[in-house]
């Protein structure tokens, strides 16, 4: 084995001159050979590693091993970082042909395909297809939350929870409508919010049968059967169904007027007040009496008509003089 020279920074690349003719000839096979000769490599990294007092492996010159990513780590587990840095993923799963990196990955993603769930939870007994999901299951009943806001000190469960709150600090919403362009913080918001675009309407009320594109419309529509008025004003004890309505009436009590006119600077505290508003300035009429639509058309007719009989007998005298 050659004299190890320094670790590399960033000009070197993961060598051991001892086994370059192994490593180079394991990169370049195929996924079939590569498994064949796995066996036979981590033997002799082992063997290279019991030489190596302190277990530690070191970087050699770039011109070693020419067809591996740079780095500036050091390992005692060469022949695990040299499959990372060549990307070679020789373990396929014959359901859905992914590649793994790792015979154990395969066998764990396999588990999506057979529905296997060998760890269960000694509380509850409910099973996971993975270790880590019963990891985290666990938490719920010893009330472990080892993930803490640094914002508000909120804590959660799950690291993925903690990263979802987060975006309400942020304000970061990743995910984008197509259509409209409207953004979210959660992916569960957006698939919804598509469904005004689609018309697809998946929650039904129980009650009617009627049918909605959002959950949040099916539980303010159920309050008609239920007559559920649950936000109250403390100010006059009145109650409402929804809160949008609660607090537009607040405006009555504060004197809230947060609509303004553009033309003349008239305030109001209702959107739908400053609509009507803004007709004196536009002129728009646009409800109509169909009563008198209906009277002033017979007129209209009428006039026509006797029009029409006095040309035809301007007409006849005419010809007959």
């Amino acid at each position: 084995m050659h004299e190890p020279a320094e670790v590399c920074q960033a000009e070197a690349t993961c060598t051991v001159h001892k086994v370059k003719e192994t490593i180079v000839g394991t990169v370049g096979s195929s996924p079939s050979s590569m498994q064949n000769e796995s066996s036979a490599v981590k033997d002799t990294f082992g063997k290279i590693e019991r030489e190596n007092t302190e277990r530690v492996h070191q970087c050699h010159d770039a011109e070693e091993l020419p067809n591996y990513e740079k780095c500036s780590k050091s390992f005692s587990e060469l022949y695990h970082h040299q499959i990372i840095n060549s990307g070679d993923r020789p373990y396929q799963c014959t359901e859905c042909e992914r590649s793994f990196s790792w015979p154990a990955n395969l066998k764990q993603h396999q588990r999506v395909h057979s529905g296997e769930k060998p760890y269960q939870c000694t509380k509850c007994g409910k099973t996971f297809s993975q270790k880590v999901g019963l990891q985290r299951h666990q938490r719920t009943h010893t009330g472990v939350k080892p993930y803490e806001c640094t914002e508000c000190g909120t804590t959660f469960t799950q690291n993925e929870s903690l990263k979802r709150h987060q975006r309400i600090h942020t304000g970061d919403k990743p995910y984008k409508c197509a259509e409209c362009g409207k953004a979210f913080s959660w992916a569960e918001n957006l698939k919804e919010h598509q469904r005004i675009h689609t018309r697809e309407k998946t929650y039904q009320c129980t009650e009617c049968g009627k049918n909605f594109c959002q959950n949040a419309g099916l539980k303010n529509h159920q309050k008609i059967h239920t007559g559920l008025k649950p936000y109250q004003c403390i100010e006059c004890g009145k109650t409402f169904k929804k809160c949008a309505h609660y607090k537009c009436h607040q405006r009555i009590h504060t004197g809230e007027k947060p609509y303004q006119c553009v033309e003349c600077g008239k305030n109001f505290n209702r959107a739908e007040n400053l609509r009507q508003h803004q007709r004196i300035h536009t002129g728009e009429k646009p409800y109509q009496c169909t009563k008198i639509k209906f009277i002033w058309e017979k007129r209209k007719a009428i006039r026509q008509k006797k029009g029409e009989g006095k040309k035809w007998v301007s007409e006849t005298q005419r010809q007959n003089g």
